[in-house]
């Protein structure tokens, strides 16, 4: 039985405003998802803040327990021997899925630096970071970089849902989703020479495409599905958008005790 829904059902009022999380929050936030006591493959406080971010900005608003669950990989709550810390990781978690789907849904011109949306991303340390980038054999980025779960919690949440295809067959799919892909990927493989780190205008490019997304949605689903909307979309400058919200919490080390309690250093086990 999925625990989530009584749960929210009893805790969830989607009428009460919710202030958004300060930046003490947002560092309490990754100090709890990264309780050792949680799943093993429970997702980063980064990576749970890019799936929440594609379930409202997707085709149809994600229910609070299924995307618990999902983060969770249980359907059980969290923290289970602890019923304060439950309740506070559960209530910062929907006060940031009430976050995102504020300030999504601002449109272009009122967009300012207090109220766009910000990814939130972990601190990484400069030990775990290979610049300039270097690739595996398998041509896989090697090392870390910022956004690196954010990106990779939004694909998930976008590649669990079949009801994304009308958007990634369309004719605007380039343009709204590869600034996510290019941060999945750590680099951009159709021009060596051009990397994330080089291009500045990337992460409002980010922002921006994930806004277009929510609305390309709004006008598909106004269209009752009739065919793909047609996109305006208006970049949002380097200069309105405000630096990407760090977590001083810093992200383990490689050589780290894991996370997650099994014993394994950090890059053999969940950083693997």
């Amino acid at each position: 039985m999925n625990e989530f829904l009584p749960w929210v059902m009893a805790h969830n009022r989607p009428w009460d405003a919710r202030p958004p999380l300060n930046a003490q929050e947002h560092d309490e936030l990754f100090v709890l998802m990264a309780e050792p006591s949680l799943p093993a493959n429970a997702m980063s406080a980064e990576m749970a803040d890019g799936y929440i971010t594609a379930c409202v900005v997707g085709p149809a608003p994600v229910p609070v327990p299924h995307w618990l669950e999902a983060i969770f990989a249980q359907p059980t709550l969290p923290l289970p021997h602890d019923a304060e810390r439950q309740q506070r990781l559960l209530q910062l978690l929907l006060r940031r899925h009430a976050d995102i789907t504020a300030s999504t849904a601002i449109s272009v011109d009122k967009a300012k630096p207090h109220n766009i949306f910000v990814p939130l991303i972990a601190h990484i340390p400069d030990e775990d970071r290979i610049t300039p980038y270097r690739l595996d054999a398998k041509g896989q980025r090697m090392g870390a970089w910022d956004l690196q779960d954010w990106a990779q919690g939004f694909r998930l949440a976008l590649v669990e849902d079949d009801d994304w295809e009308p958007l990634l067959t369309s004719a605007d799919a380039p343009l709204l989703v590869s600034p996510v892909v290019l941060y999945t990927l750590g680099h951009n493989p159709d021009d060596l020479s051009l990397q994330i780190e080089e291009e500045d205008n990337l992460f409002a490019r980010l922002v921006a495409s994930v806004c277009a997304m929510r609305n390309w949605w709004r006008a598909y689903n106004r269209q009752a599905g009739s065919g793909a909307p047609r996109l305006s979309l208006k970049h949002i400058s380097a200069a309105s958008v405000t630096a990407p919200v760090r977590s001083v919490t810093p992200k383990p080390g490689r050589n780290d005790p894991c996370v997650c309690g099994s014993g394994k250093k950090y890059k053999k086990c969940c950083g693997a």
